[in-house]
């Protein structure tokens, strides 16, 4: 079920109840004499500024919870680490992008770069074979250009641009639950700051 569609259940559902309300409002009305008119025209009120006010409470929901966007980014080669890290780094609050995922054959430069804009951080797989990428060395500039959180994940010593290796950074063959738990703080902190 997408944003939309659950968000739309929502407000239906308030809707559904403050009709109910209504309906059960107007059957006491119509068939209980005993009740007056205030006391029906009281619950009424009651009902719609029950309604009005759980409106307004599901959009201030809406707009103060927002995701940190992270996009995952790596050669197709490493496909498989990536997936890893991402099924282990799955946590609430934390949308991950994997820009596999994402790009189509074709897209163009301006596409990777409304992504990035678009994150709160960016993991990196830095394997040799990346280093050698001319689109993973584009990838790498505009992350530098945005000034994006980065968590580098490196798979080799050779070629890693010096402003990499002045992050604290995780090497791929020692990747466990205590660096997947690095990684989840570190989102964690980006949410927070």
């Amino acid at each position: 079920m997408n944003k939309k569609t659950k968000y739309l259940r929502e407000l239906l559902a308030i809707v559904s109840v403050t009709g109910a309300v209504a309906s059960v409002v107007t059957f006491l009305y119509l068939y209980v004499p005993e009740l007056n008119s205030k006391e029906i025209l009281t619950s009424f009120i009651g009902a719609v500024v029950g309604a009005i006010v759980s409106i307004i409470v599901l959009f201030m929901s809406k707009l103060f919870t927002r995701k940190t966007n992270v996009v995952m980014t790596y050669l197709e080669d490493d496909r498989a680490l990536a997936t890893d890290i991402m099924n282990n780094i799955k946590m609430k609050g934390v949308r991950l992008i994997d820009m596999r995922n994402v790009l189509m054959p074709g897209d163009e430069i301006d596409r990777v770069k409304s992504i990035l804009k678009a994150s709160d951080a960016v993991i990196i797989i830095l394997s040799e074979k990346a280093l050698r990428s001319p689109w993973m060395k584009s990838e790498l500039k505009l992350i530098a250009q945005y000034n994006k959180r980065v968590i580098p994940i490196i798979a080799t010593d050779k070629n890693t641009p010096r402003w990499v290796k002045q992050l604290f950074y995780i090497k791929s063959d020692n990747l466990n639950e205590h660096s997947y738990q690095s990684i989840r703080e570190a989102l964690m902190h980006r949410r927070h700051s």
